[in-house]
């Protein structure tokens, strides 16, 4: 709807009393504050029925008007909608989009709602039947003129295919041009009419005056019982006629083409059942079915699950999980399990596809390449789990044997469910990434973290031990080193800073020295706890020994190498 107002009349047909019917009302009409003839205008209206009873097929209409009092005269600007029911006391929400005709003038939107000839009750009130917008400017600016050109087919166009449509879209009217949708069908005369095969679709961007933009529609299936012999791709701009152009004759354009019959080829028939909510960071499992429908053999192909935000499938999609399928005789199936499906960190909670395909890439000609996967919505839920985030380590100085030097820290729990109590720890290492053996310089306990919660402190008294010998080139603080929670991610549950280590025989880390690495005595044997001059002290009830801690960091790092392989395998 355009125009600066808009109002909604609201009537029932003759026939109920005024305390047993419905009594319908419009509120909340709102459109744009300024409209630009022959550009989508979208309004907006609430029709509620205060009256006892419920009201059946309500007809809402949109005028355009030279005021706020609806009137026979005024002309009509967008289709009639229809609200099924409104139940005593309930609403109904209309949202339509239509252009103002440039044809027209006016300064106000008006809605009429309807009930059909022959409704049994009247409203006992139809004083509230209408409602009107804020005032709104209107504008001629000239119209857009969208067409396509330059199509193709990207794949072999024959029946039972998927293929991708290019095209070019230029914008040589007189004004920009908002949003719109793009279709493409296959036609046996070349002409738009209600009887071609729609292929495909998709939204177009916004093109400014006198723009050109190169597209593509993906997933364009041809079906197989589409004739073999010479046919027609049309491509149509606007294909919601929510847009006036200054020519609608040149929104179709085609490009001939000749569609073959389904080969003899296989036929790779996917089934698997997508749950309906899947939870961030929760690995799941997928169980499959994939039967060669076809009369000639396949090979071997993958299966794989990704995220999309489409709906449609797309290689490039971050990848949920995968499989591969062995090679199928004609006929044959076989099934199978997608193990540890686990979607990226970044996907945000709420709506959002999954789409699972079998040969994805597309590597097998088939007879029928649109069965080969599914597309489907999930919910996505939050993280069921706490998430322990080294957010970041303060600077480290020089370091020597026995310098005693504090370690700066910031921990975060970046999941939603909170972090029960645990232990940090500081750890002397070759590398960024601590390994089993690496020895312990502090540790301390690490409060419970509630969700969301970001905590700052220092680990005091870390100390490098006697004994260590061999360039180690990085402090690491690990938190949760006991790994007592349950988390999400480990692989971000440290931090590490590069330091020197100097004074002792062996030279500076950047110094080049070239003698071998020793490993710290007391790491060979976890059980060896109270060794002098090593790093190791004797144990307590109070509180872990640096051994202890150490024989604990090793266990915890070597089962995560282990998921990490799992994961990647």
């Amino acid at each position: 709807m355009r125009g600066a107002w808009s109002a909604v009349l609201v009537g029932m047909a003759a026939g109920g009393s005024a305390w047993a019917a419905p009594d319908l009302h419009v509120d909340a009409v709102t459109v744009p504050a300024a409209i630009v003839a022959g550009q989508p205008v979208r309004v907006d209206a609430i029709v509620d029925n205060q009256g006892t009873t419920d009201a059946v097929d309500v007809q809402v209409a949109t005028y355009a008007s030279d005021d706020a009092v609806w009137d026979a005269s005024d002309p009509v600007l967008c289709p009639t909608q229809t609200a099924a029911r409104i139940t005593a006391g309930g609403a109904w929400f209309l949202h339509v989009t239509c252009a103002w005709p440039p044809s027209l003038t006016g300064t106000h939107v008006l809605v009429r709602a309807t009930l059909p000839p022959g409704a049994p009750e009247a409203d006992p009130d139809p004083s509230d039947d209408v409602a009107a917008s804020a005032p709104i400017a209107l504008t001629s600016r000239g119209l857009a003129n969208l067409t396509s050109r330059d199509l193709s087919i990207d794949g072999d166009a024959y029946a039972g295919n998927v293929v991708e449509v290019g095209f070019t879209m230029v914008n040589d009217g007189a004004y920009a041009a908002p949003v719109t949708r793009v279709a493409a069908h296959l036609s046996v005369d070349g002409v738009r009419d209600p009887g071609d095969v729609a292929l495909c679709g998709g939204l177009v961007p916004a093109l400014g005056l006198g723009l050109t933009r190169t597209l593509s529609l993906w997933g364009c299936a041809i079906p197989r019982d589409f004739p073999a012999g010479d046919a027609w791709l049309l491509v149509t701009t606007d294909v919601d006629g929510i847009l006036w152009e200054e020519d609608d004759a040149d929104d179709t354009v085609a490009l001939p083409v000749e569609v073959a019959p389904t080969p003899e080829a296989p036929d790779l028939v996917l089934t698997l059942a997508l749950p309906g909510e899947v939870a961030r960071g929760v690995p799941f499992d997928l169980p499959w079915t994939v039967r060669n429908a076809g009369p000639v053999d396949a090979p071997a192909v993958d299966l794989s699950v990704r995220t999309s935000t489409t709906g449609r499938w797309d290689p490039a999609d971050d990848l949920v999980c995968g499989d591969q399928v062995a090679a199928l005789a004609a006929g044959a199936e076989a099934s199978g399990t997608l193990v540890g499906c686990t979607l990226p960190r970044g996907v945000p909670v709420g709506a959002r596809y999954l789409t699972s395909h079998v040969d994805g890439d597309g590597e097998v000609v088939e007879q029928d390449e649109a069965n080969n996967g599914d597309d489907q919505v999930v919910v996505v839920l939050p993280f069921p789990r706490a998430d322990l985030v080294a957010v970041a380590m303060g600077e480290v100085p020089d370091l020597a044997v026995g310098t005693v030097f504090d370690v700066s820290w910031e921990v975060s729990n970046a999941g939603e469910v909170d972090a029960p109590a645990s232990r940090l720890a500081a750890v002397l290492s070759s590398t960024p990434t601590p390994a089993p053996g690496d020895p312990v310089l502090c540790s301390a306990p690490f409060a419970a973290l509630a969700a969301g919660e970001r905590r700052t402190g220092t680990l005091t008294g870390c100390t490098v031990p006697t004994g260590v010998r061999g360039p180690r080139a990085w402090v690491v603080l690990v938190v949760d080193v006991n790994q007592v929670v349950d988390d999400a991610y480990r692989d971000d549950n440290t931090a590490a800073r590069r330091v020197r280590l100097v004074g002792d025989d062996t030279g500076d880390v950047d110094g080049g020295d070239t003698d071998t690495p020793v490993t710290p005595c007391c790491a060979s044997d976890p059980d060896v706890v109270a060794v002098d001059g090593c790093g190791c002290a004797t144990t307590s009830d109070d509180a872990p020994s640096r051994g202890a801690v150490a024989a604990v960091l090793g266990l915890a790092l070597a089962g995560l190498r282990r998921r990490r392989r799992q994961m990647s395998g």
